[in-house]
């Protein structure tokens, strides 16, 4: 026998209670990686029956978390939901579900805390529990089934977070989750849903806009970061005069470092928001290409867009401050990053025209995280259609 015990570290510090998971395995026969170990148990998958794991752990995909059999598919059949254990009554609620085809909808009511203190916003993610598998979106509405904007933070490599704001005390909420109508795949698979209501709400920065359209199809910025910081960019769409015959478009926002090398890429198609993954810029210059497509390359109407940021780490970098004076506050985007006036001229350092400009054509930029076998799994990760 082999007895294990497990205690809290010593010392006088809050982190003395939680959940934690232990894992034995026979090395000679294990076939399973840490990493995907790790990501089981970090999962929380203590609500599953033993005869789910399995796929969990070899990574088949086909372990069903709960399929409700179509019985939440309107709101007004919404499952109601319970405060998670350890939390204040109201403030923090999950779920974890299923999405079991295309035509599955999962609708779910939540009632906000019975007080709340200015500034509170709804924060909702739903995350895909596989990789390459679902690619989720999420509707909030209020007690009168009126749909709430969100401003959406996060959406991409299977992941969406939104906030809500000016949310009201006591009162019940309605989230939806369906799958991304962007194409064939990722439209079915199992889901993590979390709804809290926290305050502030994560500021969210409009770094530029303008409109494209056939005639003026790119646009170029000249961006100048004075300070090193961790950014996550989102692309956000709008289309004027739509019909049901406009072909599918898509605007792509690519940024190149001062010697013309592309270093980040993020694309919105259809009307949507769309980020990719964070990206760290020291300080220098750096050029920004935003250029529209149709899907069918041909031409095409107005088509707005805004590049939206958020600053995810403090500023680096020297502040000149007297002794024992405090700094004042800040907004490091405003006052750490300038742009040039938009040019429809291509910097000279920059490649000439070339595929990259139509992200219906698959071309990965250089040295991606992970290898894609096509297309649709990089757009899966980063966010391109």
């Amino acid at each position: 026998f082999v007895y294990v015990k497990i205690n809290r570290s010593s010392g006088a510090h809050p982190f003395t209670t939680g959940r934690y998971a232990l894992m034995t395995t026979f090395d000679g026969l294990n076939t399973v990686s840490n990493a995907r170990m790790n990501e089981v148990l970090r999962l929380n998958f203590d609500f599953l029956k033993s005869t789910a794991y399995a796929p969990l752990f070899e990574g088949t995909g086909n372990a069903v978390f709960l399929d409700d059999l179509h019985t939440n598919d309107t709101i007004r059949t919404a499952t109601t939901l319970k405060t998670s254990p350890g939390f204040s009554e109201g403030f923090r609620y999950e779920f974890f579900g299923t999405i079991s085809d295309t035509t599955d909808n999962d609708f779910y009511s939540i009632t906000s805390p019975a007080t709340l203190t200015a500034g509170t916003v709804m924060a909702v993610t739903i995350d895909a529990a596989e990789s390459q598998s679902l690619q989720p979106m999420v509707a909030v509405y209020n007690k009168n089934f009126q749909f709430l904007t969100p401003t959406v933070l996060r959406n991409g490599n299977g992941s969406i977070s939104v906030q809500i704001p000016s949310v009201a005390a006591n009162e019940k909420y309605f989230i939806r989750v369906i799958a991304a109508a962007e194409g064939a795949r990722y439209q079915t698979g199992n889901y993590i849903m979390k709804a809290r209501f926290v305050s502030p709400a994560e500021p969210q920065h409009q770094l530029l806009r303008g409109v494209l359209s056939s005639s003026s199809s790119r646009q170029f910025f000249e961006m100048t970061v004075r300070q090193t910081m961790l950014f996550n960019f989102a692309l956000e769409t709008a289309r004027y005069n739509r019909t049901s015959t406009t072909p599918s478009m898509a605007v792509q926002a690519t940024l190149y470092a001062q010697n013309g090398t592309e270093i980040h890429r993020v694309v919105s198609a259809n009307e949507t928001t769309r980020t990719s993954s964070s990206l760290m810029l020291l300080p220098g210059k750096y050029y920004l290409r935003i250029n529209g497509v149709s899907q069918t390359g041909g031409p095409f109407g107005s088509l707005a867009f805004r590049l939206l940021g958020t600053v995810v780490s403090d500023p680096v970098g020297p502040i000149g401050t007297k002794v024992n004076d405090t700094p004042p506050p800040s907004n490091p985007v405003d006052q750490n990053v300038t742009y040039s006036p938009p040019s429809t001229t291509s910097p000279s350092v920059l490649a000439p025209a070339s595929s990259t400009e139509n992200p219906y054509i698959y071309q990965p930029p250089p040295d991606p995280v992970h290898v894609f076998t096509d297309f649709q799994d990089w757009y899966w990760h980063f966010g391109v259609l």
